[in-house]
């Protein structure tokens, strides 16, 4: 009998500290570190990834069918990689928390898609897959980390970092995409949703909520060994291996830089249009002929882009303020079910 844990994000929570610093000390990693390496099959974002993100956004259509394909591969690799057969399987990859495969599937975009465009409005379809893939996974238990961080903040720091892809990038443009995301109806920013229905999949005890805020407190790292089942190492040593963590776009409290524009226009719509069941080398022989062509063709494309893109973006009360009021019901909810004083973090409730 193996646990499966399933580290779904968010991007932005400290998950590139954890793929690359701390879960690689973890026995059954099967996580992909930033750069694209799949830590635990010495290679490119390995069959397991591959397979992971098929069964997560192709639709409901086959997902069950999907969801063996992956099981099996799973239970695979659980027999190839290095230590104790008995650690259960981590298997971190945060772009699950996406609406959608492609890259403009969170609540503020990048890619080509402008701020009055389609913006997410429900709970990400990972949530479906969990509920099928807890009904074929036979090996054990199926478990879920949740990192999570205040939504004003998370925001800002996503927008910065995917500012290299966003049409326009400014102050203004931030601000359109922060209020459409704060839209009614728009469920996604609600984390308490999230740990709802995820505890309906797997149960409160095999769901852990992290907040990055306490990440430099010896409790968090407690909290992430206990869960995960490290072996052989303290919270001490974890929190040792982590360093120093640091968001290098961040300019102060309330400021981040925007990023030079770097559409990569062709490599974008091959991964977004070519479907995840193409035979994997035609699709990423095309990925990467694609890229080799993004810098003759970027420029080309940058000349139909006639806004001024600024160099930084700022967190105003007044935005501040609309998240704030878009989540605050949602954050006290969920302080209540943690047994945290979420606001003192800098959460809004």
């Amino acid at each position: 009998m193996v646990d499966i844990i399933f580290h779904i994000g968010l991007p932005k929570t400290a998950t590139t500290t954890l793929q690359e610093q701390v879960f690689p000390l973890h026995n059954g990693f099967v996580g992909v570190s930033k750069r694209g390496e799949c830590l635990s099959e010495n290679g490119k974002r390995g069959m397991a990834y591959e397979l992971l993100t098929r069964a997560v956004f192709q639709g409901a259509k086959g997902q069950r069918d999907r969801v063996k394909e992956l099981v099996t591969e799973l239970e695979s690799l659980h027999k190839r990689i290095k230590g104790d057969s008995s650690a259960p399987l981590l298997f971190s990859v945060e772009g699950v928390s996406r609406n959608w495969a492609g890259l403009s599937g969170y609540p503020v975009g990048e890619g080509l898609r402008r701020a009055d465009e389609k913006t997410p409005r429900g709970l990400p379809p990972v949530i479906d897959f969990l509920k099928d893939f807890d009904k074929v996974w036979g090996s054990g238990r199926v478990r879920v980390l949740f990192t999570i961080r205040s939504q004003p903040l998370w925001l800002a720091s996503l927008y910065s970092q995917l500012s290299g892809r966003i049409y326009g990038a400014s102050q203004r443009n931030f601000e359109e995409q922060m209020l459409s995301a704060a839209a009614e109806g728009n469920s996604y920013l609600h984390w308490s949703s999230w740990v709802d229905e995820i505890k309906q999949v797997v149960g409160s005890d095999h769901l852990c909520v992290l907040p990055i805020e306490e990440i430099g407190t010896l409790e968090y790292w407690k909290r992430l060994s206990e869960f995960v089942e490290f072996q052989g190492k303290s919270a001490e040593e974890l929190m040792a291996c982590s360093g120093n963590i640091q968001n290098k776009r961040n300019k102060g409290s309330a400021a981040w830089e925007i990023r030079p524009w770097k559409p990569r226009y062709l490599s974008y719509r091959v991964k977004t249009t070519t479907s995840l069941s193409t035979f994997p080398w035609v699709r990423n022989t095309g990925i990467h002929l694609a890229k080799r062509m993004d810098k003759f063709v970027d420029p080309f494309i940058s000349l139909f882009d006639r806004r001024v893109r600024g160099q930084r973006i700022e967190l105003t009360d007044e935005i501040r303020g609309r998240i704030s009021d878009h989540v605050a019901a949602s954050n006290r909810k969920l302080a209540g079910e943690l047994g945290k004083d979420l606001g003192a973090l800098g959460y809004p409730v």
